[in-house]
């Protein structure tokens, strides 16, 4: 885009003599249509506004047949020192000539608005313009309508048309429209704006025209927003072989924003064809749109493109039914191209067109892409690669979507990054055929992590991969085989021999395999290997042959009461390597699996390398029940051997699900010491030194314990307790009453002896009330209550299976105690023994997992808890103390119970003894100071063990 020409013209347009304006009453100049049909030396002009503040308004100009102007052709002129130019008109018709240029109106100082000119036919060698303003004055709603005419020369290429045109305003809301056979020896814009903005701009073309240059909505220095350029029929736009030419382009600004600007090509040709243009440094291109539904871009066809350092986002290109370059000449589509900024969030739809290179949702040469999108579907043709985002810093959640009957003549790739990491990025392969790779994501410098490639049906020629790292890692990326014909490798990670790849997985639900198609769940490039660990094939298919099997460090055969027609589930034909894998097999319903049958999961006429291969012989379905089986290996078949009998069971490790709740118990369970204990000593110091009212207490504390259920839980959290006490003294003894509220929260891990592991987190909120009598000779007795709710979330893997749900029930708890205070000088024995009660409610929830949801049940639970314990305590001074105590729990009960109908889980229990040892530290209340602690700090040993520790504040008042 050579930007002086343009500024050429429009000096030479703006040539129209200078005029001195005599002090006057301000009016508006409307003369009489004026016509011309004859020779003319100079300039003509229907209405001149000469005085100080005049406008021009409404003046005709018509040029007829045989009218030959030497100079420029204006309706109205506003000079030096005047008003507006309104509304004026310039008619153009037949043979009529204009040697310079025809303006509809021309204000030096104030607006140019409403003014249009039209053109049937005839001759304008400098240009054409609806309306113009030399100064700081707005360019708007001005129109140039053209019916088959000549603009310019070809030997000095003039001959621009503008539908209005702004030395230092706004130029907004102009019009152009070319009908016929018309032709333009250099640029058409619906508004220019040489140091503002251009806006609401609209260019129609229709029917055969040549246009010499560039066609543009609206070009505005500081911004170009809401133009639109409409090209139909057969126009044709610049020189093919001349890229500095052909631009079509629906909104383009230098400095600003290229907003919400829009391209439709019907038809015709032309080089470029971008919704939205920027070209320096600080400008960005946003949702721009470009619709091409025929004709032919020979260059490049964008939804928004920006060369300087902005941004391109949220731009779309959406072409069917066109051809994108030519066999001699690159054809690229992008959503959103930037240079220096960040691509994200750009489209790019294809139906039934060619293009012979690359289609790019998002492309930054400089910096990151990531949220584009391509779709290309019918019959499209793809000369090279499709990438969903290509970004030099990294390229994150791009899709790529191939569907129909399109041939692609490269690769298929999610994103690309040049020197950052790739993730998260998608490609659906639903039809087509892919000459080349499918890759998920494909770093040269960085990560390739959680890419995806999901295939239901086409045909692919290359390798599908599912992330490329050089020289990183390369993990968490998913291949997905549903359908389609596979006649190459399937690679869940690639990577450079000094990377990892790790946790890749690759899922084969069908699809047809040729006699090249192996399964890999990882490669290296070239001998040496790096670190290639907990990748995963999933296979759900029968009956399918591939060259090699290597790299997995997990196995997973899925059946169904159908399995079993064919000799075997998975065929390799050379060697298959599973040493050091971990091989399990599940079913859709293991119900439905026949006792006593024979499934051959894996063959391998030239053998199976099973060199520490760890085969789990027990069968399991999405409902986590199982039966008796078990997996054979003959040195070339897998076989999977189901017991006669019909014992069926819930997988061991759904012991998990209950342990949660065991968890959740033994939380609430802990909680009643915040009350009985801080609470209680914070209201017996309130009122120790007689300071009278109500004493609110706050306590808080943590605890790291682990609860032994059989195997066992390890939680870590926090309890809180606030609350007020009240004593009321009676003659021989003092009565204490606490309501409270309560908060507690934890997170746990559930361990099985098998290795399985449960995740979470859980909470309580509730509130209760203790009520206390001590006597004067020592003897004390209290009952509490406490009620509320308990929330919480698991998360694990049930032999092989991932497993998460959230739970939700409500809670009640009880506690009663009696005990004897014996005092001796500055120190007392309190001997105590306690009976808690806690019961969390049943509940129902749903089980998620990657194959399916299933509800299960959780019985309550009932907790029975003693406690015998005596607490030994000094008075350091009159305000302070100290004390240690030891102490006995013993759990009755406990057990926690899951079902599946009318299938149990292993039941985890808590029943069992624990110890514990207690020190702490308290301070009293005084009537001079009305502040009192307690810091706690207990051991646990047994069926509980580890740390609680609290800290307990009160105050009077």
């Amino acid at each position: 885009m050579k930007k002086g020409k343009i500024l050429l013209s429009l000096s030479i347009l703006a040539a129209l003599g200078s005029f001195s304006a005599p002090l006057s009453w301000a009016a508006d100049v409307t003369n009489p249509a004026k016509k011309v049909n004859t020779t003319v030396e100079g300039n003509v002009s229907a209405g001149v506004a000469e005085n100080e503040g005049d406008n021009a308004v409404s003046n005709i100009l018509t040029l007829d047949t045989g009218a030959d102007i030497s100079g420029n052709a204006t309706g109205g002129v506003a000079v030096e020192g005047a008003g507006n130019a309104l509304t004026n008109t310039v008619d153009v018709l037949d043979t009529a000539k204009v040697a310079g240029a025809v303006t509809g109106g021309v204000s030096y100082d104030g607006n140019a608005k409403e003014n249009v000119v039209n053109m049937a036919g005839g001759t304008v060698i400098r240009g054409v313009t609806g309306g113009r303003t030399l100064g700081t004055g707005e360019a708007a709603l001005n129109q140039v309508t053209i019916y088959g005419a000549a603009i310019g020369e070809e030997t000095e290429q003039f001959g621009a048309v503008f539908g209005g045109v702004s030395a230092k305003g706004m130029a907004n809301n102009n019009v152009v429209k070319i009908v016929g056979s018309t032709t333009t020896y250099e640029n058409v814009m619906g508004g220019y704006a040489w140091e503002s903005s251009a806006s609401g701009k609209q260019v129609f073309l229709t029917g055969t025209n040549t246009i010499g240059t560039s066609v543009f909505g609206g070009d505005g220095e500081t911004g170009a927003s809401n133009n639109e350029l409409s090209i139909q029929d057969n126009s044709t736009i610049g020189e093919k072989d001349n890229e500095d030419t052909g631009y079509a382009i629906g909104g383009f600004t230098h400095t600003g924003t290229a907003l919400s600007n829009k391209v439709k090509v019907e038809g015709g040709t032309m080089n470029y064809a971008v919704g939205g243009l920027s070209d320096q440094d600080g400008s960005k291109v946003e949702s721009n749109e470009l619709t091409i539904t025929g004709g032919t871009v020979y260059v490049e066809a964008a939804g928004g493109t920006t060369l300087g350092t902005g941004n391109a986002s949220g731009n779309q290109a959406t072409v069917s039914n066109a051809t994108i370059g030519t066999e001699t000449q690159a054809g690229t589509v992008y959503g959103g191209h930037a240079a220096k900024g960040s691509a994200y969030n750009n489209v790019v739809e294809l139906t039934d067109t060619t293009t012979y290179d690359n289609v790019v949702g998002g492309n930054s040469w400089e910096a990151s892409a990531s949220g584009n999108k391509v779709t290309i579907l019918g019959t499209s043709s793809i000369g090279t690669h499709v990438f969903g985002g290509v970004g030099k810093t990294g390229a994150a959640e791009n899709t790529v979507i191939i569907g129909g009957s399109t041939q692609i003549g490269g690769a298929v790739i999610g994103a690309q990054a040049e020197a950052g990491d790739a993730e998260r990025n998608t490609v659906f392969i639903q039809g087509g055929t892919i000459a080349e790779e499918v890759i998920g994501g494909d770093a040269f410098g960085g990560n390739a992590n959680d890419n995806a490639v999901i295939v239901t049906g086409g045909t692919i020629n290359g390798d599908i991969i599912g992330g490329i790292s050089n020289p990183d890692t390369t993990s968490g990326n998913t291949i997905i085989i549903a359908g389609g014909t596979i006649n190459r490798s399937v690679i869940g990670g690639y990577g450079a021999a000094d990377g990892s790849i790790i946790g890749n997985t690759v899922d084969i639900l069908g699809g047809t395999f040729g006699k090249n198609a192996s399964l890999y769940g990882g490669l290296f490039i070239g001998s040496d290997y790096g670190t290639i660990e907990g990748n995963t094939l999933n296979f759900a298919a029968e009956g399918i042959t591939v060259k090699n099997l290597a790299n997995f460090q997990n196995i997973n055969f899925y059946i169904d009461k159908e399995t079993g027609s064919t000799p075997a589930l998975l065929t390799v034909t050379n060697v298959s390597y599973i040493s050091e894998a971990s091989v399990h097999t599940f079913a859709e319903n293991t119900e439905e699996i026949k006792a006593g049958g024979a499934i051959t999961l894996l063959s391998a006429p030239k053998g199976i390398q099973a060199e520490s291969t760890e085969i789990n012989g027990t069968i399991i379905d999405s409902n986590y029940l199982s039966r008796h089986t078990s997996i054979e290996n003959d040195g070339n078949n897998l076989i999977l051997n189901v017991s006669d009998d019909d014992e069926l069971f819930l997988n061991p490790d759904t012991k998990l699900f209950a342990e949660t709740r065991a968890a959740g118990l033994a939380l609430i369970g802990n909680g009643s010491d915040a009350p009985a204990v801080q609470g209680f000593e914070a209201a017996k110091a309130a009122y120790g030194e007689e300071t009278g009212g109500f004493a609110p207490y706050a306590s808080i504390g943590g605890f790291n314990l682990r609860h032994e259920t059989g195997s066992y839980v390890d939680t870590n959290g926090m309890a809180a307790n606030l609350g007020f006490a009240r004593q009321y003294e009676r003659d021989g003894y003092v009565d204490t009453l606490m309501p409270f509220f309560e908060y507690g929260r934890s997170d746990y891990t559930s361990h099985l002896d098998d290795g399985a592991r449960g995740d979470g987190d859980q909470h309580y909120t509730g509130g209760g009330i203790l009520y206390r009598r001590d006597r004067d000779d020592g003897l004390h007795y209290e009952a509490m209550i406490r009620a509320g709710r308990l929330s919480g979330d698991f998360k694990g893997n049930i032999d092989g299976i991932h497993a998460s749900y959230d739970s939700d029930a409500s809670y009640i708890a009880a506690e009663a105690g009696l005990g004897k205070i014996v005092s001796r000088e500055n120190t007392s024995l309190d001997y105590y023994g306690k009976f808690f009660y806690t019961r969390l409610g049943s509940d129902s929830t749903v089980i998620h997992n990657s194959q399916e949801d299933n509800s299960y049940d959780f019985d309550s639970i009932n907790s029975y808890r003693t406690r015998l314990g005596v607490r030994w305590t000094k008075e350091i001074n009159k305000k302070e103390s100290c004390y240690a105590g030891i102490g006995w729990d013993y759990e009755f009960d406990s057990d926690a119970r899951a079902s599946w109908r009318n299938f149990n889980t292993p039941t985890p229990t808590m029943e069992g003894s624990s110890g514990f040892l207690e020190l702490g530290w308290k301070s009293k209340m005084t009537k001079d100071n009305p502040w009192s602690a307690d810091f706690n700090l207990t051991g646990w040993a047994g069926k509980q063990r580890g740390i609680t520790y609290t800290l307990g504040v009160s105050r009077a008042f």
